[in-house]
Order: structure tokens, then sequence, then C-alpha cells
């Protein structure tokens, strides 16, 4: 019964676009300016984590995959974002703590 919520859910949002239930959405603007320069992260070369820009509210994450995701204080606490943003230039923790807070790991604003 869960499966065919769960893919009723997926299609229905596939079919209508954006999924903003789930922290997805396909459009809308970021705090951060698309020119600023992407920082390497310097973490472990076991971190999923490439390359970071961090906004005034916000932080954008560059994932080894390729994937970009925006995080802000729209969806996560702005605590949460200032945490981010101090582990992305310290450069170490930054992966583990996205992964370890479920409301961060699915709370980015876009991908």
């Amino acid at each position: 019964m869960r499966r065919i919520v769960l893919l009723a859910i997926v299609g229905a949002t596939i079919l209508f676009g954006g999924c903003d239930w789930a922290g997805r959405t396909r459009s809308g603007n970021s705090s951060i300016d698309s020119n600023l320069e992407w920082r390497p992260y310097t973490g472990s070369a076991r971190s999923g984590v490439m390359a970071y820009q961090i906004g005034d509210d916000s932080i954008r994450i560059q994932f080894r995959n390729q994937r970009v995701y925006t995080y802000s204080g729209k969806r996560i606490s702005p605590d949460k974002i200032e945490h981010m943003k101090r582990l992305a230039v310290a450069g170490h923790g930054l992966n583990t703590f996205i992964n370890q807070n479920p409301d961060v790991r699915h709370g980015f604003d876009q991908e």
C-alpha cells in the first residue's frame, strides 16, 4: 500500500512539476549571486562535497556527482545554514552534517 501511495505522489509530481512538499522546487530565486566563484572544498578525498558558494542566508554545494544544491533559511533553520557555512570554510564535516540531519538532507531549495 505504501508503495502505491509513494508511486502516486511521485507520478503526480512529475506530471504536474515541482514538489515543494519535499523541499525541492524546479524554480525559485536563490540568494546566491550566480557570478560568485566556486570555492573548492578542502575536506577529505572521500567527502561527497567538491565545492561551495556562500550567500548572505544560503549556501550552494556542488557534490562529486556534479549535482548542485542550494540550501537556505527558507526551508532550514538559519542556525543550521550558518553551521554549514562554517563547516564548508573549515573543510571538515559538511557532508556528514548534511547526511546526519534529515531536515537538511531533504531541505534544499533547488537542484
